[in-house]
């Protein structure tokens, strides 16, 4: 009965993480079509949704590789030891992931700016330019020396929320009998079968 509580307590931080990061990928893509909706044309509202809502499915690809290693590392060892850190590894990786999500959004938007484009592989061509000639661009260009603080500080500021967002109270299962335990062990095999589904194909069934 233990280790089936602890598993249901952190199937519901998976999956507060995975509801963290739709929304936070959301809002980055609203601001960044926000930003640039002087390219717009009159009339084009229905143009934004369909981006929102297909950019939403293309999320759940990312987020669910998040969400994936944080059960890896964080809910599946807890189930063999018990005293497990698994709320700490959670938000150590989930706060990372944030902090990196962000400092790549503040890239992308100067980056779109300049070669009216999303990541492409001009990034990958670009490893191989002069060093120097690459920090000239990032400094002048990209402005380097504000946006990175800028967006780790950000990226902290939302990593605190995250972690906020974390502990919040989660639902507790009472003592259950062993045969109503094997119904909702059954009930989340299939609920996780059916949900990671939906997110491999990007919500494109």
């Amino acid at each position: 009965m233990e280790k089936f509580s602890l598993f249901f307590r952190n199937l519901q931080q998976e999956l507060k993480l995975f509801l963290f990061f739709t929304i936070l990928f959301t809002l980055f893509r609203i601001v960044f079509i926000s930003i640039y909706s002087y390219q717009l044309e009159d009339g084009s509202y229905r143009e934004v949704i369909l981006c929102l809502w297909y950019g939403l499915r293309l999320s759940l690809k990312t987020t669910g590789i998040i969400v994936l290693i944080s059960a890896v590392f964080a809910t599946l060892p807890q189930l063999l030891f018990t005293k497990w850190p698994s709320d700490l590894l959670r938000k150590v990786i989930s706060s990372l992931s944030v902090v990196l999500f962000t400092v790549l959004f503040f890239a992308r938007v100067p980056y779109y700016k300049i070669f009216n484009s999303g990541f492409n592989i001009m990034l990958i061509n670009g490893m191989y330019d002069d060093i120097s000639a690459i920090i000239d661009t990032a400094v002048n260009e990209y402005q380097l020396l504000w946006r990175l603080p800028a967006a780790i500080i950000c990226g902290i500021i939302l990593a605190w929320i995250l972690c906020k967002f974390l502990d919040t109270r989660t639902y507790k299962i009472k003592f259950i009998s062993k045969n109503k335990r094997w119904l909702y062990s059954f009930g989340i095999i299939i609920f996780l079968t059916i949900f990671w589904i939906f997110v491999r194909y990007g919500g494109g069934i």
